[in-house]
């Protein structure tokens, strides 16, 4: 088969009511999935109380997660303090890029990334160690989930995993080798290296060329990327971002995908998307998003008191429930489906790896060449 340019999905959106279309979705501004759309985002302005005496800025994920909380908590803390919040949506990589061109003078004041991302931003000094006395619910949260001794706190954990057309692939795949299975020859997308999942896939590609597990196979560099040039045929595309993979799904021109967040995969499939997410006998990864204080952002306090919001009981369990995450903080009462969905009770949460991030971080570099090596 003669290997076709790469497709790169971009644009975002969150499940829409009314069930999921491609030309809804595509709406967007995208004119092709063919094209290279890159990983802009724009700022997204949550209307304030009339007369509104201060603006913040405050940099999150895209997807459900962010659209549920705009809703919700970031309307009650701008109706209780009378101010303006812009969000501005990217994945970790996005926003250290954001910390970074402002660090001599921050415009942010508070910051979501992924557990790797608060790594690199606690060395780099872009963000300040949290104050544990004005986010008082950061004492219920299980400690595995306060990272880098306190710059960051987590907010919910997903389970990266396969995701699958239950619509065109009528038996779970149980394996990661799936994605490279001849079958579903130009059906597959897999997430870009610019993404924390997309550093989970050469993970994956080295446990599968190597039979290691993933904590020793993570070291396999050479294996990895090796195999990771063997999955080229079975591409349709790699995904920046989720709405165009989503659309993809529905049109059946996507019917694998992996690593994916159960966060961002869960709210469609409630939504009508034909779909399922599963945990391949291999393992899964764990998904820690995190919440940050820029170091000098301005309205530091308004900061501390939305992290301190995001950890509250009930607001972790309105994000589990709707996102089908695990809660990062003690005593959250789930329902069974949820529960059902979840690496939460009898020692599930330990079956989730977690990268050797300060390995990853020192090779990223090298591992971002030999992907753009394969795939562009």
């Amino acid at each position: 088969m003669k290997q076709q340019g790469t497709n790169h999905l971009s644009a975002d959106t969150h499940p829409a009511s009314g069930g999921i279309t491609r030309r809804r979705l595509l709406g967007l501004g995208a004119t092709s999935s063919a094209i290279v759309l890159g990983s802009l985002t724009f700022p997204s302005v949550i209307t304030p109380a009339r007369g509104a005496t201060k603006t913040i800025t405050i940099g999150m994920y895209s997807g459900p997660r962010t659209e549920i909380v705009k809703t919700t908590i970031i309307k009650r803390l701008e109706e209780k303090h009378n101010v303006k919040i812009l969000v501005d949506e990217g994945w970790t990589t996005t926003q250290l890029g954001r910390l970074r061109a402002g660090k001599n003078n921050p415009v942010h004041t508070m910051m979501w990334m992924d557990d790797i991302g608060v790594n690199i931003a606690r060395k780099e000094g872009l963000i300040d160690r949290l104050p544990e006395d004005k986010i008082p619910h950061m004492a219920q949260v299980f400690p595995k989930y306060i990272v880098e001794g306190g710059y960051g706190v987590g907010i919910d954990v997903s389970t990266v995993a396969l995701t699958y057309s239950t619509r065109d692939i009528k038996q779970p795949p149980l394996s990661w080798t799936a994605l490279w299975d001849p079958a579903y020859q130009g059906k597959v997308s897999v997430p870009s290296i610019s993404g924390t999942h997309g550093l989970n896939l050469v993970v994956v590609a080295a446990a599968l060329a190597t039979g290691k597990p993933l904590q020793e196979a993570q070291y396999e560099s050479d294996a990895a990327f090796k195999k990771l040039a063997e999955l080229k045929p079975n591409l349709h595309s790699i995904f920046v971002q989720n709405a165009l993979l989503m659309a993809a799904f529905q049109e059946g021109d996507v019917i694998l995908t992996g690593p994916f967040y159960s966060s961002n995969i869960w709210p469609y499939i409630d939504s009508g998307l034909s779909a399922n997410h599963v945990v391949p006998k291999e393992g899964a990864f764990a998904g820690l998003s995190c919440q940050t204080l820029v170091h000098g952002g301005p309205y530091p306090e308004l900061g501390a008191e939305f992290i301190h919001e995001i950890l509250a009981l009930e607001t972790q369990a309105m994000l589990c429930q709707k996102l089908s995450t695990t809660p990062v903080v003690q005593g959250v009462e789930l329902p069974p489906q949820t529960l059902e969905r979840l690496a939460y009770d009898e020692g599930k949460a330990e079956k989730l790896f977690v990268s050797d991030w300060e390995f990853i971080n020192k090779i990223r570099p090298e591992w971002t060449e030999r992907w753009n090596t394969i795939f562009s």
